[in-house]
């Protein structure tokens, strides 16, 4: 318990932080006073919570112990607001030992006096009792969205029960924002087909189904008991189940493993997920070890939370991922399993914690063995440019990389991957330094087969393997223009800001810091040479064979046949119009063209 004078000083602000919370469910529903034991400081979203831990022992107060010192000194610090029809606020008071009102629109006014400390302590067990019962009420009920209230009125009318679970309850505990939801029920598959008007069986063997609900996609699942996982992946037998309690049991992780009555609002947490989440831990249902052998894609699920919430994987969860067993079962999950997990990895605030944790538990050798040359590959020397070996400047600059971008995130982090098999020391009057000649090739090379073999799309590994082929360009002020053109051609322009955004996360990655864009020389030229390349984009420059004032038809009609020479001697237009857009008219091409179409000959 706190004394008084830890209590914020301006009390109105600090309740209308307070009221956002849970507690305006109670004020809404009850219409009485709210008396307040303990606050804990808001949080950064501006919200106090509240936990059993804060309700001090003298809540239980009994007959036998009314009128001890001990007691009334812990009356004296309780703290009362009174409520109004309107809402909470005003004439907030600190009981000091004077009499004092408190208003209940459910009781009569009572007055505290400090003489009758029977009646002091008999109207405190009263205050205290329904304090006790409103804070059990705040802190195990959740306020149902508006849709799924009127989702469960079908499953109401049915005769069945409905609860939220999933990902959904635990972003609500995180004080995010859920669209996605997931509903357990005791309603078989046929008769939640039965009651709703748009359903998809879109796991029916597994007791999922699709309702289509106010415009929203839901998933409803039976409850259900998984029997062997023989695979790594599937059940080999799923059971109906019939409790929530049971269904809960079956799923992954504590934070996971939470559900909402969706009638009541009540919480259902048999395995203290709200606590884990609280103090950001990621811990699986019981044993991790039978969690983890039931579905290899756990472990990566684990190492994805870890970098999307930013929580800690508990010790002894962590350790079972690296044991052989479990190492057997995720290396038989399917690489598209994997890829959106990586994806998932890969967009997170601050990737790099993962895949270290990858690294460390020997998941990303499963999968992306190439990344072993990467560690102890060391590219520091008495230049400076470099602090980390290959593999921590790939994933630091793969944090310094935009999270909305996929593309710049994997170019990214596969951008020198070819290093350690170009790598070249030189000995020089300085020390030694190293060289990466063509590295840029390598790393091309490998990350297309990467890519292909994690299934991800044409479009993907084309543009990603683009961008780590173009990201060795070394620009500087005696550029010509015709330099520029070339530079624009080479990078084609819909890869420029992703090849610029690259740029950026590579030298994040040097140090683990952000670019020095405007105050650095490498930041002052990169700024320069986009200035230079805006210029010639909107000056409507040609940069493709498309853009020339000439095209096939009329090299035929000067006599140039179709095929390999004509297509030799357009490039050799384009060559020259990048050297000197002026030359860009029909009539100086076409003299040209006789010109190329001769030396072919």
């Amino acid at each position: 318990m706190v004394d008084t004078a830890s209590v914020a000083t301006d009390k109105r602000d600090m309740f209308s932080a307070f009221r956002q919370e849970s507690v305006c469910v109670f004020q809404r529903k009850f219409r009485i006073g709210i008396i307040l034991i303990r606050c804990e400081t808001p949080d950064a979203a501006g919200r106090i919570r509240f936990e059993p831990r804060n309700i001090p022992q003298t809540v239980h107060i009994s007959e036998n112990n009314i009128g001890t010192k001990a007691d009334t000194a812990a009356v004296k610090r309780i703290i009362f607001f009174r409520s109004r029809k309107s809402g909470i606020g005003g004439n907030d008071k600190v009981w000091n030992g004077r009499s004092m009102p408190v208003h209940f629109s459910r009781f009569r006014r009572r007055i505290f006096s400090s003489r009758k400390d029977n009646n002091v302590h008999r109207r405190g067990c009263a205050v205290l009792s329904i304090l006790d019962h409103v804070m059990h009420f705040i802190m195990n009920h959740i306020r149902i969205p508006p849709v799924l209230q009127k989702m469960n009125k079908v499953f109401v009318s049915g005769g069945f029960e409905a609860y939220l679970v999933g990902g959904a309850v635990r972003d609500m505990f995180l004080g995010k924002k859920a669209t996605d939801w997931d509903v357990a029920t005791n309603a078989r598959p046929e008769q939640v087909m039965s009651i709703f008007r748009k359903v998809i069986p879109t796991g029916i063997v597994h007791g999922t189904v699709t309702v289509h609900f106010q415009g929203h996609e839901i998933e409803v699942t039976t409850y259900r008991t998984d029997i062997g996982y023989s695979d790594g992946r599937h059940p080999d037998l799923v059971a109906y189940a019939a409790t929530i309690q049971d269904d809960l049991s079956r799923r992954d992780f504590t934070m996971n493993a939470i559900a909402v009555n969706m009638s009541t609002g009540r919480i259902i947490d048999p395995f203290g997920g709200r606590r884990d989440i609280r103090k950001k831990i990621i811990r699986t249902v019981g044993n991790p070890l039978d969690r983890f052998t039931e579905d290899g894609l756990r472990p990566v699920r684990a190492l994805r939370f870890s970098a999307q919430l930013g929580f800690v994987i508990e010790k002894q969860t962590f350790q079972v991922i690296s044991a052989p067993e479990v190492r057997e079962k995720t290396a038989r999950i399917s690489m598209e399993r994997f890829r959106d997990e990586f994806i998932k990895i890969l967009q997170a605030p601050k990737p790099s914690a993962a895949l270290k944790f990858m690294e460390k538990t020997g998941v990303q050798s499963l999968f992306i063995p190439e990344f072993s040359l990467c560690r102890g590959c060391i590219q520091s020397d008495y230049r400076g440019f470099h602090e980390f070996d290959v593999m921590d400047h790939l994933v630091y600059s793969c944090d310094g990389a935009p999270s909305d971008n996929l593309n710049v995130r994997l170019a990214a982090l596969f951008h020198d991957i070819g290093k350690p098999a170009v790598k070249k020391t030189e000995h020089t009057e300085n020390g030694d330094i190293y060289t990466f000649y063509n590295h840029e090739r390598v790393s091309a090379g490998i990350t297309h087969n990467i890519l292909v073999r994690l299934r991800f799309p044409t479009t993907t590994v084309e543009a990603v393997t683009h961008l780590v082929a173009q990201h060795m360009f070394h620009y500087e002020s005696n550029w010509t223009d015709a330099a520029v053109r070339r530079f624009v051609v080479r990078v084609q322009p819909e890869y420029l800001d992703d090849l610029f955004e690259l740029r950026l996360a590579d030298i994040y990655g040097m140090h683990n810091l952000p670019a020095r864009v405007h105050d650095t020389p490498v930041g002052k030229n990169l700024c320069e040479l986009k200035d230079r390349i805006g210029k010639i984009l909107s000056g409507h420059t040609a940069l493709g064979i498309h853009d020339l004032a000439v095209n096939g038809r009329d090299l035929i009609a000067e006599g140039i046949p179709a095929g390999r020479t004509m297509g030799s001697v357009l490039q050799g237009l384009l060559d020259a119009v990048l050297d000197n857009p002026a030359v860009n008219t029909r009539e100086q091409l076409l003299k040209t063209a006789r010109v190329l179409y001769d030396r072919e000959k």
